[in-house]
């Protein structure tokens, strides 16, 4: 079964937000929410967007109003085409403000951001299928504002389905979703998160009614419902590829239901007045709209005495039956019927009943909400449907091999006392088991919290082993390691626990993001396991985590990445390379193998501090040029396992491609702040060393210096390449004729084709089908061979970049998703980035003395499309590179979602085994 999925050009911004006291919906919405954060916003990206159409259908960054119904009182839906704009641009204090406004005072206010993108489905036939599912089409903001109502679900999918399946199975529910939706009077828009909730669903209505009516018809959706007419293929191999687990001829799986979450709010247009088209006699159930506040002790009767003047000048009844007192709220609630009977606007009264307190003198917060009487048995006859209880499939099986149970947990209590560790880390290790089994036993958390497992299996293991004296750590060195690791853990929980089903509501408080990212960490953390499997390292016991850290670490057990790694997926993929080579070098040669003995060789003491006399003494070397003494003396051991991790990059990695090599790790320095000083320009020191290791990689791939010497990447680098280029090139020069006679390029070669013959054992079977088990032939061919296919893999992915499509056919195979799509992802972008420039063009963004961007439009051909950011990040001046720019990287999100849910179960069992 093959399915052309593709990801549009732009995603949706749905904010959630509570108006602060004093400041009515209406005028915070207008002023915070359309003015500062949208339109100041867009006006800036057309400022400085010197190439190219920038939002010609006037639709990105034009948000849409409602006033809610639930913790936060207005939410908004805006298109956007920047990844950056809901991480970095929302908060309350974003910047646009100016200071001389008095009506522009910064107030602080509850917030929840949730990302939207939205991947379309080509069907045979259809060749206009895919514009027709557009956001471009099918959310205007015009088009959308004719309907009074709307409504917001979030949906966590059922994850026996979606582990085995990935987005075969979620965008074969947004398909039966869009089938359900044939009413009219309502607009229906399916999109796939990126945080804890894996689909999202807005629908518009004319009514009420048939935003319940349809809501409750998607949540009560089960398997069998997914056999659409023309789909049953695809719907054999869901069920055919599901998680399956020791209790399955026990249970019936076509009555799974398709979700294990769901969680709606509703709201009503801002602007919804007496002429809005609305009748409330259409309304197909009995509406109850609640009101409820919480009292400042001592402010009850104060509050009552101008609640019953509110009351009346609203002419509402005051019976009896619809007040509700509890001991620090006042609840009010009033049916849609009687309204009608009082011939009110219902938007008139809800508006008053909002706005009522408005300068919190007597209350602290108004909570709303709104329920249906489904007086006509639609939900409980025609919707609902009854269930056998004993063959329903329970999601619970599918975590119980995963958790630890009693036995496990007084083991590892008993291994930590036997070990002496202190009493406040021995209930953090604890707490740390327990806080894993509470949520990988909620169906709901269950996704993002298995890749987990593996360090836990591992840490225990350490534990008892030191327990039983099997290692040689002193206390200290086991504290020290026990402590880092459950800090790191900490970091990874609150990755995936924040933003959750069980923090709706609470405002966003992360201090690196907003909103969730749990799908995008998960995801890029199965990539970098996936990577150390291909490499043949058995034990997937790290995890990742995003920090507030700039520079990426690599422990034993941990990968720590920042969240421009997740903005700019780019970085992420441009470095895992080096981290794991990194991490290869200094943790996996201290093992006694033998072949490791030669990357042992190479990063001893020993032979760093011959290699450094060698290269004095060397007739070349000029010790009394400053530049070369001040790069001898940088070079360490921690430099040489850099110049090896580049190396075995540039050789596995950038599959040999030097430009590719050499034009992004130019970009990882120019927006790193660990090269700058604080006036913005290079450290002299630092600029040295990274030159040499750019300049290594250039000789050991038989290059002439001479193509270089005045040829400096970007024009912010000339002065500093001008000045040391000479002598640092000599100074490389010296180290690659020393490393040669210690057979430095044939180790590097030899180990790479070490991973290569781990990586792609398919070919290595095919090559000794061919030779007859040849050794020596097999070692010959293989690496060439290799080279080739990664590369006509490359040109393929290229070409699903390209056209904004999922490569999801090409990537069942880790050897291909590792060796082949993440360096076309890299591959693509340095491409756009130079589509229609001049190969001299500038690649950094210049920044005026304030921090602005100095940016002249007369001077547009000067500058690359997407220039990197020394701020960090990259900053596009094109347009329409822009939203190709947003639909590449929705593509390598909606990917590496696929590939990790696809994998992930299979994957954890043969780390298990």
């Amino acid at each position: 079964m093959e399915n052309n999925f593709y990801a549009d050009d732009c995603g949706v911004l749905i904010g959630l937000v509570s108006a602060p006291p004093a400041l009515g919906e209406d005028d915070f919405f207008k002023m915070e929410i359309e003015e500062e954060l949208s339109s100041h916003y867009k006006a800036d990206r057309r400022r400085y967007m010197l190439k190219g159409e920038f939002d010609v259908s006037n639709i990105l960054y034009t948000p849409i109003g409602y006033k809610s119904f639930g913790e936060n009182s207005l939410m908004f839906f805006s298109l956007f085409d920047d990844f950056s704009y809901p991480n970095r641009v929302f908060h309350p204090f974003h910047g646009n403000r100016e200071a001389k406004d008095p009506k522009k005072q910064y107030q602080n206010y509850d917030y929840q951001l949730v990302v939207g993108l939205n991947t379309m489905l080509r069907e045979v036939g259809w060749s206009d299928s895919l514009e027709k599912q557009s956001l471009a089409s099918v959310f205007k903001p015009k088009e959308l504002l004719q309907y009074p109502f709307t409504c917001v679900t979030r949906f966590k999918v059922n994850g026996c389905f979606l582990c085995g399946n990935g987005l075969d199975f979620t965008e074969l529910v947004k398909k039966k979703i869009h089938l359900l939706h044939r009413t009219d009077g309502m607009h229906v828009v399916v999109l796939n998160g990126l945080g804890g909730d894996e689909l999202i669903l807005i629908n518009f209505a004319n009514t009420i009614s048939k935003l319940s009516e349809f809501v409750y018809k998607c949540r009560n959706l089960q398997i069998r419902d997914l056999n659409l007419p023309g789909y049953g293929e695809w719907y054999e191999t869901i069920l055919k590829q599901r998680v399956s687990v020791e209790k399955d001829k026990r249970y019936v799986w076509e009555e799974a239901h398709v979700f294990t979450s769901a969680y709606s709010l509703p709201g009503y247009a801002i602007g919804c007045n007496e002429s809005t088209c609305y009748d409330m006699q259409q309304e197909k159930f009995d509406v109850l709209f609640s009101f409820s506040w919480d009292i400042k002790p001592g402010h009850i009767k104060s509050f009552l005495s101008k609640f019953g003047l509110l009351l009346k000048d609203l002419n509402l009844p005051d019976g009896g039956n619809i007040y509700q007192m509890s001991s620090s709220a006042w609840r009010y609630s009033i049916h849609l019927k009687e309204l009608g009977e009082c011939g009110v606007n219902l938007f008139e009264i809800m508006n008053a009943l909002r706005n009522f307190d408005l300068e919190r003198s007597n209350t602290r917060k108004l909570h709303t909400s709104i329920s249906v009487n489904d007086t006509t048995a639609t939900i409980l006859e025609e919707v609902s449907k009854e269930i056998k209880i004993e063959d329903h499939p329970n999601s619970r099986v599918l975590v119980e091999e995963y958790f630890y149970d009693g036995d496990f947990l007084r083991n590892l209590r008993r291994g930590l006392d036997k070990s002496k560790i202190s009493k406040v880390l021995k209930e953090r290790i604890m707490k740390m088991y327990h806080n894993y089994n509470d949520c990988i036993q909620d169906p709901v958390f269950f996704v993002s919290f298995i890749e987990l497992r593996h360090f836990l299996d591992s840490f225990s293991s350490v534990v008892l082993s030191y327990a039983n004296r099997l290692t040689s750590y002193a206390s200290k060195e086991m504290h020290e390691w026990m402590d880092n690791s459950v800090r790191d853990f900490e970091h990874a929980y609150l990755n995936r626990f924040h933003q959750s089903s069980r923090m709706r509501t609470l405002s966003d408080f992360n201090l690196e993001w907003n909103g969730g990212i749990q799908q995008l960490i998960s995801s890029m953390d199965f990539t970098y396991k996936t990577f150390m499997h291909v490499c043949g390292m058995g034990k997937l016991n790290k995890f990742m985590y995003v920090s507030g850290y700039e520079r990426v670490h690599v422990t034993d057990h941990s990968y720590r990445i920042n969240m421009q790694h997740i903005t700019y997926p780019e970085l992420f993929v441009s470095t895992i390379w080096k981290e794991l080579f990194n991490f290869l070098l200094t943790e996996g040669t201290k093992k006694d193998k033998k072949d490791s003995v030669p990357l042992k060789e190479l990063c001893s003491d020993n032979f760093v501090y011959g290699l450094k006399n060698r290269v004095s003494l060397h007739y070349g070397f000029n010790k009394e040029n400053a530049v070369c003494k001040t790069f001898l003396d940088l070079i360490d051991n921690e430099y040489i396992v850099s110049v090896i991790a580049d190396t075995l990059s540039f050789y596995y990695g950038y599959n040999q491609n030097y430009d590719n090599f050499s034009y992004w790790y130019w970009r990882h320095l120019m927006q790193s702040s660990l090269y700058h000083e604080l006036d913005g320009k290079l450290n002299k020191e630092r600029f040295i060393m990274f030159l040499g290791r750019v300049l290594f990689i250039y000789v050991l791939s038989g290059k002439n210096g001479d193509d270089l010497r005045l040829k400096p990447f970007d024009s912010c680098l000339s002065e500093y390449w001008m000045l040391y280029f000479e002598d640092v090139y000599s100074v490389v020069r010296i180290l690659d004729e020393i490393l040669d006679k210690k057979d430095f390029k044939r180790t590097m070669i030899g180990f790479s084709n070490k991973l290569f013959f781990t990586s792609y054992p398919q070919i290595v079977e095919f090559m000794n089908e061919k030779t007859g088990g040849d050794k020596q032939v097999v070692m010959a061919k293989m690496p060439v061979l290799v080279k080739d296919i990664r590369e006509k893999y490359v040109e393929k992915f290229m070409d699903d970049f390209s056209s904004n499509r999922l490569p999801l056919d090409k990537c069942e195979f880790p050897c291909n998703f590792i060796g082949s799509f993440l360096p076309s992802f890299l591959c693509y972008l340095k491409a756009l980035n130079g589509q229609g420039c001049n190969t001299d063009v500038a690649q950094m963004l210049q920044r005026d003395e304030n921090g602005k961007p100095d940016l002249a439009a007369d001077e547009a051909d000067c500058y690359s499309n997407i220039l990197v950011d020394s701020f960090g990040g990259t900053f596009c001046i094109h347009g329409e590179v822009q939203r190709k720019y947003f639909a590449a990287r929705s593509v390598f999100y909606m990917t590496i979602f696929h590939f990790c849910e696809k994998n992930i179960i299979s994957t954890i069992k043969v780390g298990k085994s």
